[in-house]
Formats: structure tokens, C-alpha cells, sequence
């Protein structure tokens, strides 16, 4: 089966999945792992040796059920590797997009897709993701995020018309012709003001770069960009952040977990809260000391694109962490749902007596305080020394200071000098995405 004709009837079958029977979607993820995994032995030489060292063939995978028989990949695992070994056979890479992830150590891995799997996720996972949110036909749609990044395919001479219509089509569905994009880049007053003059009906993009345009506005007491939806996304949505932006934009604020090796992987539920696995697209494993995490636990996330041909991931840690919700949304949609995410694994903190401190436990002493927080961020910049980083909504008083400073110490101990820092602005990593916590003394995530 042709590439095309591949796109055009996967398209066909996900637009119908937003409703109906749970079994169907089992039917078709299974079917789609099939002939993922079968492509991938067949004109990978990455998995092709994989598979053959621990002695798998592509008939061992029948179903979800039988993908822990595959072992996990890392990005340590393939970062050193050229595109000899991760692409299939047959495919050109000039004609391929280069998409280039960071996470939060700026240890950047590329990502190569076809332009149809592009266009495959934005015209029906992430078309059929904003209908559930709200985003009507006509919306005025901005989206600010990191642009630039990445290497587009070389112009083909020549379209088959076919292709090309296939290609206008499901530009047409993703709603992709009209979204109005904004670097993240440019300065934070120009962003401002090209939000002003588009007056988005819906405002999408980085958690962190929404962020700074609502402390921004905050400041200056602007409330002349009303959006009706906030669609976040690319970097965890703290409860602070959360709240700033529905604040300052008076507007139902809306979460999104992606990643660029498998764009869209859950979107946040109107109706209950929590993020439904777009598992006709990627099928999503929480792993707790090699096991599957229960109901309610905390795992790490691997995941497999049932639709990356050009770059198979299969069985890819993330180094996420998400909180496994039930097997369907009690909402009535027939996906799973995780009940959060933690977003990267992130530096622990290594205390002076050896042990290791996770910081979100300096992150939920900094809650009651968020009165008058607008942006964080810990950095550990010595085994004895935490400094927190505060973007203020307003200037604190001296016993608002106190009150936060002894929540912190009483995190941290006797032994670790905490230190509170009051900062006009903070900016996010060169990447245009936002890290909470940094430690100077030992990264311990990939």
C-alpha cells in the first residue's frame, strides 16, 4: 500500500473514533502495532537488531499485550546513531522534515517525519482534540510557540496531483490554513502586541511562553486580550501557572501532553479534568519498577507511534512521568485517561547527608504562597545552597517573605541554605521551553 493511501485511510478510520465503542479502538491500535512493528524489522537496522539480539520476530507482536517481549529504547540508546540506522530503508532524508527535541537537558535529539505524518496528527488527532475542547469552525486561533527550530523537506520539482489534494485535504481538517502562529522568540511587548491586533478567540502554545505574556499584562493591567479558551501544552502546567492564565484571561484554560517524537499523546477532558490518551495514535505504558503502574500511581512513560514509518519509535522512554487514570474516561469518550502529568523526570536534589531531595516538594510548599508568585524557578546551586528564582504578580511584603522562606527551610533542613531571589522577568531555556528545577550538583535524567 502506497504512503498515501496508508495516510488517507488512517485518517478516515481515527475521525470516527471520538465516539462509539472502546473495542473498535483496541481493534485498530492493535492492527496498526502489527504493521508498525512489521515495517520496522523489515527496513529498520536499528530494530531489525534489536528484535534479532533478544530473539523476537515481528510475529511475537500480536497486540498491546505482547509489546513488553520488545526491550525499552533510550534516547542514550539511539542519540549517538546516524539516520543510516534509524530510518527505513528507501526513504530519502532530504525529503523528510528534521525536528529537533531538547527536553530539559539540552541534549537535542532528532526526529525525522515524512510530511504526510506531519499533516497526519494535526489534520486528526489534534483536529479532533480542540472540537472536544471547544474550538469551533471560525475561531480566531494564535498559537505562540518556539518556531524555527527544525528543517523543513527539500521542495519537490513536481506533485502528483493526488498527493497534492491528499495534502490540501488534510490541511483543510487540521484547521492548520488558519491558525495564526507567533514565535516565542521575538520580544515578549511585540508578542503583546500581535496578540492584540489577532484578538484570538483561542490562545495555544507553550505553558511557559502563555505565561509570561499573562505576567505580563498582569503588570501592566491590560485586559484587552479576552480569549474564550487557553490551550496549553510542550512543558507541565503548574497550579500557579494554571491560575495565572485563567486570571488574567478570564478564560477556560485547557492542557495538552505531546512530545515531538510522538506529537499529541493526551488532551486534558472538559468534563472531569483529567487527559485522554489518544491511543489510536500512540499506545502509552506507565512503568513503576518495570511493572505497570496501577490506578492512581505514578510511571515513568514509554510509549510507541502506531504512525511513524520514516522514524519508528517503539517502546520509547520519554523520561515523562504521568499518574495512570482508568482503562476509559467516565466522561463516556472511549479513551484511557492519565490522571496527571508530571511532566520530565527532573534533577533531584542530592542532599548533603547522600540522600536525594525530589524538588516538587519545594514546589508545593511554594502553593499557599502563590498569592503573589507569577514565575518560578530552583535552581540547586551547591550540595548546601537552593536558590529560588520569583517573578512576583506584586512585591511582597517582609512576613509574606518570612512565611515562605520558613516553608522552604522546613523542606530542605537545617543543612541547606535556602535563598529567596526577586527577579523582574525570567526567561525560559534557549530551547523557548520552561525548567522549573535545575540542579548544578547532579542531573540524574538522560
Amino acid at each position: 500500500m502506497s504512503e498515501a493511501a496508508r495516510i488517507f485511510l488512517t485518517a478516515l478510520s481515527i475521525s470516527r473514533h471520538g465516539s462509539g465503542p472502546r473495542e473498535r479502538i483496541m481493534r485498530f491500535q492493535n492492527r496498526k502495532l502489527r504493521q508498525v512493528v512489521a515495517h520496522a524489522y523489515d527496513r529498520v537496522p536499528y530494530y531489525r537488531e534489536l528484535f534479532d539480539r533478544h530473539r523476537i520476530t515481528p510475529a511475537d507482536i500480536r497486540s498491546v499485550a505482547d509489546l513488553p517481549k520488545i526491550p525499552i529504547t533510550t534516547r542514550s540508546d539511539i542519540r549517538s546513531l546516524g539516520p543510516d540506522q534509524l530510518i527505513a530503508g528507501g526513504v530519502d532524508v532530504n525529503d523528510l522534515f528534521q525536528r529537533n527535541t531538547t527536553g530539559v537537558t539540552g541534549q537535542p535529539l532528532t526526529v525525522w517525519r515524512t510530511p504526510r505524518e506531519e499533516l497526519l496528527s494535526s489534520a486528526t488527532i489534534m483536529r479532533r482534540e480542540a472540537r472536544a475542547l471547544g474550538v469551533r469552525r471560525g475561531d480566531r486561533v494564535v498559537l505562540v510557540k518556539a518556531l524555527g527550530r527544525g528543517r523543513s523537506p527539500r521542495e519537490k520539482k513536481r506533485e502528483k496531483p493526488g498527493a497534492a489534494a491528499l495534502r490540501r485535504m488534510l490541511t483543510r481538517r487540521s484547521g492548520a490554513d488558519r491558525i495564526h502562529r507567533i514565535s516565542s522568540f521575538i520580544p515578549l511587548d511585540d508578542i503583546i502586541q500581535s496578540l492584540r491586533e489577532a484578538q484570538p478567540d483561542v490562545l495555544a502554545g507553550h505553558s511557559g511562553a502563555l505565561c509570561l505574556v499573562a505576567q505580563r499584562l498582569e503588570s501592566l493591567g491590560d485586559t484587552s486580550i479576552n480569549p474564550r479558551i487557553v490551550i496549553t501544552g510542550s512543558e507541565v502546567l503548574t497550579p500557579m501557572m494554571r491560575d495565572q492564565l485563567s486570571r488574567v484571561f478570564k478564560a477556560h484554560v485547557y492542557d495538552t501532553y505531546g512530545a515531538q517524537e510522538f506529537s499529541r499523546i493526551a488532551t486534558q477532558c472538559v468534563v472531569t479534568g483529567e487527559y485522554h490518551v489518544c491511543d489510536d495514535s500512540v499506545v502509552v505504558e506507565l512503568l513503576t519498577d518495570a511493572r505497570p503502574a496501577a490506578v492512581g500511581e505514578v510511571g515513568t512513560v514509554v510509549a510507541t507511534s502506531l504512525h511513524s514509518y520514516a522514524m519508528p519509535f517503539i517502546r520509547f522512554e520519554l523520561g515523562d512521568l504521568a499518574v495512570r487514570g482508568a482503562d476509559q474516561c467516565s466522561c463516556g469518550a472511549p479513551f484511557p485517561t492519565l490522571l496527571g502529568i508530571q511532566g520530565r523526570i527532573v534533577d533531584n536534589f542530592r542532599m548533603p547527608n547522600g540522600s536525594d531531595l525530589d524538588p516538587r516538594a519545594l514546589l508545593n510548599a511554594a502553593w499557599p504562597h502563590r498569592g503573589w508568585i507569577a514565575r518560578l524557578r530552583f535552581v540547586q546551586e551547591t550540595e548546601r545552597t537552593v536558590v529560588m528564582h520569583i517573578a512576583p504578580s506584586r512585591h511582597p511584603d517582609e512576613a509574606e517573605l518570612r512565611a515562605l522562606e520558613q516553608s522552604e527551610q522546613q523542606v530542605l533542613g537545617p543543612d541547606v541554605e535556602f535563598v529567596c531571589r526577586l527577579v523582574d522577568t525570567l526567561e525560559g531555556e534557549p530551547t523557548g521551553k520552561w525548567r522549573t528545577f535545575r540542579s548544578l550538583v547532579h542531573e540524574n535524567h538522560d
